[in-house]
């Protein structure tokens, strides 16, 4: 059987769960910012391969 874990009493235990909301909102903040950049590239390919046959014409 598993125990559950509980939340230090006092100081440590009021802060515990702010830390992990802020751990969340900052890996939230990553991963958002990995796929902006995916995002970008992904709609600038088909306007630069556009580009290039327009140019080979």
């Amino acid at each position: 059987m598993t125990s559950a874990r509980r939340t230090p009493p006092g100081r440590a235990g009021r802060q515990r769960p702010g830390r992990g909301l802020d751990a969340a909102e900052r890996g939230a903040d990553l991963l958002e910012q990995k796929l902006r950049i995916p995002r970008s590239e992904h709609q600038r390919l088909p306007r630069a391969r556009e580009a290039a046959e327009r140019d080979r014409d």
